[in-house]
């Protein structure tokens, strides 16, 4: 069954929050897209790994990590809870600010943001989601290619107060800062002491 036609087609988390809980669907700009089918056994060892490293690393610090699926309304801060256009659900996140943790997701910019790439997902994860999670101020962003053995940092820049006005159109906040391999220790920017043995991730 589909969702209810619309005169514009364009949903908030209102109309989100009120699907039955086997359509799943992420709200991109008010687009209601479709999750894609149920991601491979690696994929979610993947995660799993992820999530596990993730949770050791940060037990004794304010930060939180959650997975999917865990509602992420990015411009709830703007716009209220109800008038959300945006509404994804990342593979996992890590959340410092306890205060944007409610009981039906997250409401602003996760600290961290991390997807892993599957055939169906590529063009969304490095486009569509990558430019939303630019625009609403994602600190740093990890895409993880899982064939490749491969980690793909983005960061925020924060903008040179120094620097003379540019006419041109500002580059993307989020920069590719490195591409780690399966050999290396990660550390990320915007999560204090957070450091990956990539080979653990990578094993399975």
């Amino acid at each position: 069954m589909g969702l209810p036609a619309r005169i514009i087609d364009e949903y908030t988390y209102a109309d989100y929050a009120a699907w039955p809980e086997e359509q799943r669907y992420e709200l991109l700009d008010g687009e209601a897209v479709r999750m894609a089918a149920a991601p491979t056994v690696r994929h979610q060892r993947l995660v799993r790994t992820l999530l596990v490293l993730l949770d050791r690393q940060l037990e004794d610090s304010p930060c939180e990590s959650l997975l999917a699926p865990t509602a992420v309304l990015l411009d709830a801060p703007l716009l209220g809870r109800d008038l959300a256009r945006t509404v994804v659900e990342p593979d996992l996140l890590v959340i410092c600010d306890a205060d944007k943790i409610k009981p039906h997701g997250v409401e602003g910019a996760p600290d961290l943001v991390v997807e892993v790439l599957s055939p169906s997902t590529l063009l969304r994860d490095t486009q569509t989601k990558f430019a939303l999670y630019d625009r609403f101020g994602v600190a740093e962003y990890w895409i993880v290619d899982p064939e490749g053995a491969l980690l793909h940092q983005f960061v925020r820049q924060t903008a040179d107060p120094d620097a003379v006005a540019d006419p041109a159109p500002a580059p993307p906040s989020l920069m590719h800062v490195r591409t780690w391999t399966a050999t290396e220790m990660l550390e990320s920017a915007a999560v204090p002491g957070l450091t990956i043995p990539l080979h653990k991730v990578f094993a399975g």
